[in-house]
């Protein structure tokens, strides 16, 4: 949790090599997710937060997108 800029670049190879993989994208965009409140950076939080709705859209059958997306949602609700 706490290499979120290695996990970042792990993850975007990941997608570049494979788009069509749903847990390498919804595991970017919580990573990414988890970047941006460590950097307190409000651009890629709500940049995250649009790729976690593509990523609902283009992977509607992928239990981990609604999961992880439900973490996010609910960890904002208490900041």
């Amino acid at each position: 949790m706490e290499k979120t800029d290695e996990a970042r670049s792990d993850f975007q190879r990941a997608v570049e090599l494979n788009p069509d993989f749903p847990i390498a994208v919804v595991q970017k965009c919580y990573t990414d997710y988890r970047h941006a409140m460590q950097a307190q950076d409000i651009g890629l939080l709500m940049k995250s937060l649009d790729d976690f709705r593509k990523a609902i859209d283009q992977f509607p059958g992928c239990p981990e997108t609604y999961i992880l997306f439900a973490q996010v949602k609910i960890f904002s609700i208490f900041i």
